[in-house]
């Protein structure tokens, strides 16, 4: 199959399967850095942990990234997939996408007043 055979109807299906799959992935990356991390810290004396943190301010940031990642890839693939599922009932079709677009917009909003990104 190449690009010229997939219809409209075909590109949405790849645009969901691919968001889901970025999700699955970059949540359970997230996951199990998490957890190395979580086991890393917990192995060092108390007094150790601090210098441990400083130096590898990048490799602890990696865990939050991924989760927004994944998260993200998510919520968009089920809005993507609301749109794709519902196509023949509009009006049930535009109130999900507004559903989903007002929750990922609440997220995004929660993040920048926490400047949690």
């Amino acid at each position: 199959m190449g690009e010229d055979d997939i219809g409209e109807h075909d590109a949405l299906n790849v645009i969901v399967y691919m968001l889901s799959f970025v999700a699955v992935h970059a949540n359970t990356c997230s996951c199990l850095s998490s957890a190395m991390l979580y086991r890393k810290a917990n192995s060092l004396a108390d007094d150790d942990v601090p210098v441990w943190a400083q130096a590898n301010q990048r490799l602890l940031k990696l865990p939050w990234l991924k989760f927004v990642m994944g998260c993200s890839c998510y919520i968009i693939s089920v809005i993507f997939q609301s749109l794709r599922t519902l196509e023949p009932i509009p009006g049930v079709r535009y109130t999900a996408l507004a559903i989903g677009i007002m929750s990922m917009s609440t997220v995004v909003v929660t993040a920048i007043t926490l400047r949690a990104l």
